[in-house]
């Protein structure tokens, strides 16, 4: 059997004992978010999205703590709660076809909220230090694990950022600056999903240095709505003051964004330097906003109700 396939299937078959020791009605929950349901049986879900209408979303998940336990990894638990609980600071669509739209309703937000335990849950089971496995100074096994199936679980890193951590924030920073790693979705996503501005500096410094490197230039650009509106308009920015519009792949990546363009067109003809501008002025004045609502100009029109979701 490949090696590969032999470890996945042994990390899987982790999961699934771990969760076999909870309760029944956590084990219902769970099996339904690890096998991508958005809904969970038995009435469970009325009672889930009432509690996400109520309160924060670690008050329902600490009810189960004592189950939540045998599946996290204990020091991760606090990392998951702040996730959860900040989760509004991001777009409630993940899809690649997603908008950059925020709700103030937690409900809108479950399937976010199930990515964020399926990331915290399969980094559990893999029983690594996130820096050490970022540096691939972990298994063959883990590393071939992480690189095949692009698990560089992007929430844990947000959250490791945001609590301060800085053998994480020096890690990244080595992965960026001194070639230490190879920088990935994740980690690029993890940053954006971060409230940690010299974060932001560093995903800067990485695309003016890009130069010929499209695909990592792509791969920036088309990440930046992933995480926090203050990330995207810091790269926003930094495409602008440095005319990084003049690329394809930046172009087609804030089209994509603003939703001008559909995921499978080639796009790059619909964003020019008035529109770009535009946008930037409705990312930053909100009352600009309500004044380009009643414009004559549909493009106007359409970029600020884009600014005000």
């Amino acid at each position: 059997m490949d090696k590969y396939l032999e470890f996945t299937r042994r990390i899987n078959s982790d999961m699934d004992q771990r969760i076999d020791k909870t309760s029944a009605e956590f084990k219902t929950l769970v099996k339904d978010i690890l096998h991508g349901a958005s809904v969970t049986g038995t009435g469970l879900e009325k009672v889930y999205r009432k509690a996400l209408g109520e309160d924060v979303p670690s008050v329902f998940w600490k009810k189960y703590e004592k189950d939540l336990k045998k599946v996290l990894k204990p020091d991760l638990l606090q990392y998951f709660y702040y996730e959860i609980d900040n989760v509004r600071a991001y777009q409630f669509d993940t899809t690649v076809y997603r908008r950059n739209f925020r709700s103030r309703d937690y409900r809108d937000y479950v399937k976010v909220i199930n990515n964020i335990f399926r990331d915290f849950a399969r980094f559990s089971v893999l029983d690594v230090d996130m820096c050490d496995y970022l540096l691939e100074k972990v298994s063959e096994d883990h590393t071939t694990y992480k690189n095949r199936n692009n698990m560089n679980f992007p929430y844990v890193i947000g959250a490791m950022i945001d609590s301060g951590d800085e053998r994480i924030i020096e890690t990244l920073t080595d992965i960026v600056m001194n070639s230490a790693g190879s920088v990935n979705y994740g980690m690029i996503r993890g940053i954006y999903l971060s409230q940690n501005e010299k974060m932001y500096v560093l995903m800067e410094k990485l695309l003016l240095a890009a130069r010929l490197q499209e695909g990592l230039r792509q791969s920036i650009c088309e990440n930046m709505d992933f995480g926090t509106i203050e990330a995207f308009r810091h790269m926003f920015k930094v495409i602008l003051d440095n005319d990084l519009l003049r690329f394809s792949s930046v172009q087609r990546a804030v089209e994509t964004c603003v939703g001008l363009l559909a995921y499978e067109e080639k796009g790059g003809d619909r964003l020019g330097k008035k529109q770009a501008a535009l946008i930037e002025e409705l990312l930053n004045d909100p009352a600009s906003r309500e004044k380009y609502l009643s414009s004559n100009d549909h493009m106007e029109i359409y970029l600020a109700l884009w600014a005000i979701a």
